[in-house]
């Protein structure tokens, strides 16, 4: 069994709130994620219109939730970034134990940095934050359509547990 080279990036929490240049990143890489998912879902606004806002959201959620915001940097800069957040599952359905868990809510690997092992070094230390908070579970989503990215949660050792089905009216 082959095991993939250490990525050749440092990954390092960002501050909540970020520095300028940290911002900066995560809205740009946060608009070219999105402009990939807009074009397997069309139900999603051009990047541009929406990173500023959504970054700002899931750094609020992130600061107030536990959460963790992570940068991957290698000799050209930043490559990567990943958004963790605490949540509360609704209702009485979930055991008590399990209802806080964390969520990867977002996560961008530069085109020249895929391949290189971030995902799963990405994930790596989200779970390891994760564990530290006391919780037993994480969880990241991807769209239907999304082989890719599918493929990568798999192999970092995520299984399906839920598929929500859409229908335009």
């Amino acid at each position: 069994m082959s095991v993939p080279a250490p990525p050749r990036a440092t990954i390092r929490a960002v501050a909540l709130p970020p520095p300028a240049a940290d911002r900066a990143y995560l809205e740009q890489g946060m608009a070219a994620l999105q402009d990939v998912e807009r074009a397997i879902e069309p139900n999603r606004l051009p990047g541009p219109a929406m990173a500023a806002p959504h970054v700002a959201a899931l750094l609020q959620e992130a600061a107030a939730s536990e959460g963790l915001v992570l940068i991957a940097e290698n000799a050209d800069g930043p490559c990567a970034f990943l958004f963790a957040l605490v949540e509360e599952a609704f209702g009485t359905v979930v055991d008590p134990r399990n209802r806080r868990l964390a969520v990867i809510s977002d996560l961008w690997i530069e085109p020249d940095a895929r391949g290189t092992g971030l995902v799963e070094a990405l994930i790596a230390r989200a779970e390891a934050h994760a564990s530290a908070a006391g919780l037993a579970r994480i969880e990241v989503s991807a769209l239907w359509l999304n082989a890719r990215a599918q493929a990568a949660y798999r192999k970092a050792g995520f299984a399906p547990s839920l598929v929500t089905f859409a229908k335009a009216l």
